[in-house]
């Protein structure tokens, strides 16, 4: 991940962090929705085709509903997972004026004159 974003020239750059997140909760999202989808596609989906339902009124009026829970618990999960991230922050961001609030709690912590650091 570090050296495609090198490449790409992203480094330092919250974008960077941004599609590191986006890849990771691609594969989580589409299996949560795709379960839903799955659900959804049976009976209901069916009878609003046969009462006349274009695709647009099917996806808005019959997928989407169905659909809501499963897109909040995701949300939320990848949202969690988003704002706990460590790993790819303290990669990614090295700049003192672009590190996230995680990455800045343990560089503090881990100075040498940190008041909570371990003393020798």
């Amino acid at each position: 991940m570090y050296r495609t974003m090198g490449t790409y020239g992203l480094l330092n750059n919250h974008w960077a962090l941004i599609l590191a997140m986006v890849t990771i909760f691609i594969a989580l999202t589409r299996s949560g929705t795709q379960a839903s989808l799955r659900q959804a596609a049976g009976g209901a989906g069916r009878g609003a085709v046969m009462d006349g339902a274009t695709t647009l009124q099917l996806f808005r009026l019959v997928y989407v509903p169905l659909m809501m829970p499963s897109l909040v618990a995701i949300g939320t999960y990848a949202l969690l997972l988003a704002w706990n991230e460590y790993l790819y922050a303290f990669l990614l961001l090295s700049r003192d004026t672009e590190i996230t609030l995680p990455v800045a709690l343990g560089n503090f912590l881990a100075a040498d004159d940190s008041p909570l650091g371990i003393a020798e």
